[in-house]
């Protein structure tokens, strides 16, 4: 007797979209973790479907596993293709994974997405209700980066 279950299968895509315009062109499925695998998905998409010679410009989220100068997607994507390309790397990780960290730090760690048992996270609720309030920027200057080593793997 066949097992009439609907069957769920969990996997990763990376979307690949051009710009400017966000034309979505496709995406990959990515089973594997290993950078050169996701690498090489990526350059076979683009030989099948798309003139790859033409990729100019990538853009990734800042995780080490897409920007890792010696082993992340993006410097894999350059040795396939044997040149450099332009990086674009959303930073909005840089912030979130840090403030994860800490708030599990301080306010233990939650039981469930809506489990609020901190102090920072009681203060928290209700947060949409509360009004905007102005900020001045901080001006600064940022620092030169000599050696890549020190930004990641």
């Amino acid at each position: 007797m066949e097992d009439n279950r609907r069957k769920v299968i969990i996997e990763e895509h990376i979307s690949l979209v051009k710009e400017p315009g966000s034309e979505y062109i496709g995406h990959v499925s990515v089973n594997f973790r290993r950078v050169q695998i996701i690498g090489n998905n990526i350059y076979s998409f683009f030989v099948m479907r798309w003139q790859w010679h033409k990729c100019k410009k990538v853009g990734f989220d800042g995780t080490s596993v897409n920007t890792g100068f010696k082993g992340g997607i993006i410097h894999n994507m350059e040795l396939i293709l044997n040149r450099s390309l332009q990086w674009f790397v959303c930073q909005l990780h840089a912030n979130e994974i840090p403030l994860r960290h800490l708030f599990a730090h301080v306010d233990t760690t939650t039981t469930g997405p809506r489990s609020l048992t901190g102090e920072i996270r009681k203060s928290l609720a209700g947060y949409e209700k509360l009004s905007v309030v102005s900020s001045t920027p901080i001006e600064n200057t940022l620092c030169e980066v000599t050696n890549k080593k020190d930004l990641s793997t």
